[in-house]
């Protein structure tokens, strides 16, 4: 694609054919294999194997007019069972709690859409559309305090219907370049049950890159390459790693940005980056409960019993990072990158716990972060 991450992006077996058909237009094909069963067995799944799963993507590059390139795309992936988290992160049931898939589970998505970008002297815009759809089978789980409609053990068929759009754009004034996105993801609500509906976006893989290239230090990743937000550990595992998994949680996403760089010489270049975030759906703060004194780092499988006993959204706002930088070529092949960047944490990041004395209401801190690094490339 021309946009990084959106679908498809990072280290997969497979492979990629291009066709130049005309001057004005080719044809990419591309096979990926995500799972092999002769690999063995997932970790803690015994003797459950991978699954066979693989995807395959097709898309035609036109460009009708000089600066317009426009590439129609479409995918289609097979999964079989447990499937690799970067492509499917494991959420279910009317209080998320993570759904069960069996070897002979199979689930079909199909991915619809458009990638463009046009291009008129100092002037660029980049817009990325994609509607998923399929469906999908596994066991059903049943909660004992809110549980599901659907009897435990029994397989549900849920059915896919998620949308991403992804739109970026810039003008160039002499040294300076002023940027602008917005995205908006799909996503599920509180009381959702999702042995019916699963209307939150997967990539295949997004190599933890979406939102990166600076655009980001903390939401996504930063010149460092080390860890964006929730990116590793529980918080990951829960889906709420936003460079993988682009939504949060179940909840979806709306995210816009204005970054800022100006050139003080060919060699150094200074930026800017204001960016708030907010979950498409309200996030189920209340549900996010532990037996321990720590709040968990991401949404857990125990149901809303510390709140106000009621499934359902409180906040959709996840909070606001500023960022500032700068990329300094002081010598052939050397790249100096520094980053500061600070996040004003928002409502839906707050946390309960139970603690000695009933359920406690714990506010997100802020988040602070700051990186330098030295690049050679030769």
């Amino acid at each position: 694609q021309y946009k990084t991450a959106t679908l498809a992006t990072g280290d997969f077996a497979g492979f990629h054919l291009t066709s130049t058909l005309t001057p004005t237009m080719k044809s990419h094909l591309t096979y990926v294999q995500i799972e092999e069963n002769l690999e063995g067995t997932h970790s803690g799944v015994g003797q459950y194997g991978f699954g066979n799963d693989w995807a395959f993507i097709a898309s035609a590059e036109y460009t009708p007019i000089k600066g317009l390139d426009v590439r129609p795309i479409y995918s289609v992936a097979v999964l079989e069972g447990t499937t690799n988290a970067n492509t499917r992160f494991n959420r279910g049931g009317v209080t998320n709690t993570q759904t069960v898939f069996r070897p002979n589970d199979i689930e079909d998505r199909h991915t619809f859409g458009v990638d463009a970008r046009y291009r008129a002297g100092n002037f660029f815009l980049d817009p990325t559309i994609l509607w998923q759809l399929g469906t999908r089978m596994h066991q059903v789980v049943q909660n004992s305090a809110w549980g599901t409609k659907d009897p435990a053990g029994t397989t549900a068929r849920p059915s896919l219907n998620a949308w991403l759009v992804d739109v970026r754009g810039g003008y160039r004034m002499g040294p300076l370049l002023l940027e602008a996105m917005g995205m908006y993801t799909t996503g599920n609500n509180a009381r959702d049950n999702l042995n019916k509906n699963v209307n939150y976006y997967h990539a295949l893989d997004t190599d933890s890159s979406y939102y990166a290239a600076g655009w980001s230090a903390i939401w996504g990743l930063g010149v460092d390459y080390y860890k964006a937000l929730f990116q590793t550990g529980a918080g990951a595992a829960q889906g709420v790693n936003l460079t993988n998994n682009i939504g949060y949680n179940i909840y979806g996403r709306a995210q816009v940005g204005v970054r800022g760089t100006y050139s003080v010489t060919p060699a150094l270049d200074l930026r800017g980056v204001v960016t708030p975030a907010w979950t498409a759906e309200e996030v189920d703060i209340d549900s996010y409960g532990t037996t321990g004194a720590t709040p968990a780092a991401g949404p857990t499988a125990q149901p809303n019993l510390t709140g106000d006993g009621k499934v359902e959204g409180q906040s959709r706002y996840l909070g606001t990072e500023i960022l500032g930088g700068f990329t300094w070529l002081f010598a052939p092949g050397l790249t100096f990158d520094y980053e500061i960047a600070y996040l004003f944490a928002g409502g839906a990041l707050d946390r309960r716990i139970i603690k000695t004395g009933g359920p406690t209401r714990v506010e997100a801190e802020d988040a602070f972060i700051t990186t330098a690094r030295v690049r050679y490339a030769f």
